[in-house]
């Protein structure tokens, strides 16, 4: 078991260099405007389903469909869907922001932490100072190939 968790550590970091992108004022149209973290692919698309399916409307009394649910593992937690993740920090990163907002962190290191938080404070969350990268957890899709041979 630790062994799986540390290769999902070590993997996590790996992706954090590599797949990310940054995406400056995206989501401008929403309420309020992030600075200018970095996002994984993952969060990206995240942000695009969430946005899709509350049309314009306030997070406060949003409720998922099943498919997000179940696509990016929301749980409830205290009558609200949180979601879960990874964020990387620097040294302006504040922990009591986070938790302001009804997140809860685990720190991994200086500047690394899991995450969950209500998804009607993501927006929130995305601006607080000093998050550098952010990943969500995401159900893996395993490909199934033929491996027949002749």
């Amino acid at each position: 078991m630790k062994i799986r968790f540390t290769s999902f550590i070590l993997i996590l970091i790996c992706s954090i260099g590599c797949s990310s992108h940054q995406i400056p004022g995206y989501m401008k149209s929403q309420k309020g405007v992030m600075n200018e973290s970095r996002f994984s692919s993952g969060f990206n698309v995240f942000l695009t389903a969430l946005s899709e399916e509350a049309e314009g409307n306030s997070l406060d009394q949003f409720v998922p469909s099943e498919n997000l649910i179940k696509q990016f593992s929301l749980k409830k937690i205290d009558g609200l869907f949180n979601i879960f993740g990874f964020l990387q920090t620097d040294n302006s990163f504040q922990e009591k922001e986070v938790e302001k907002i009804g997140g809860k962190l685990i720190p991994y290191s200086l500047q690394i932490y899991s995450f969950h938080i209500p998804i009607e404070s993501i927006q929130k969350l995305i601006q607080i100072k000093g998050i550098t990268f952010i990943e969500i957890n995401q159900k893996t899709r395993t490909k199934q190939t033929n491996t027949k041979r002749d």
